[in-house]
């Protein structure tokens, strides 16, 4: 019963952040077309699904905190974090001074689903390999 209203209390969290942070997304994007600033706004767009991964994550890690060996597994990191951050970040990359370098992934082959995954992916991945399992 204890875990059935853990779960419930973040679900609920959870969704709250989903509501909170769509709504601020919605006001942010409607700002960016009023005042022509869309760094801030995508900044937002990019950071949302990130903290969402994150928070999907921390249950799990507060129910066996007692069962972890406490590290970081950089393999883990480097072959899924690493490309899912590039990802993510190349939205942002066509507004920063780096544009004179091309990336690999060019922005505009993208909609926005696939940043976005990549950003929940990232967020989970971050929290993941800060834990490794008691071997």
């Amino acid at each position: 019963m204890k875990h059935a209203l853990f779960y419930l209390g973040w679900t609920i969290g959870i969704g709250v952040l989903l509501f909170q942070g769509g709504l601020l997304l919605y006001r942010m994007k409607y700002n960016s077309m009023m005042t022509y600033e869309h760094l801030p706004y995508l900044i937002a767009f990019t950071l949302f699904p990130i903290i969402l991964g994150i928070s999907l994550r921390i249950p799990s890690i507060w129910l066996r905190r007692n069962n972890t060996k406490w590290g970081f597994d950089w393999v883990k990191f480097v072959f899924v974090g690493v490309p899912a951050a590039y990802v993510t970040f190349s939205m942002i990359w066509a507004l920063t001074p780096l544009n004179q370098y091309p990336p690999l992934i060019h922005s505009g082959f993208l909609n926005q689903d696939i940043p976005t995954l990549a950003g929940v992916v990232l967020g989970y991945i971050l929290l993941d390999s800060l834990r490794v399992p008691k071997e």
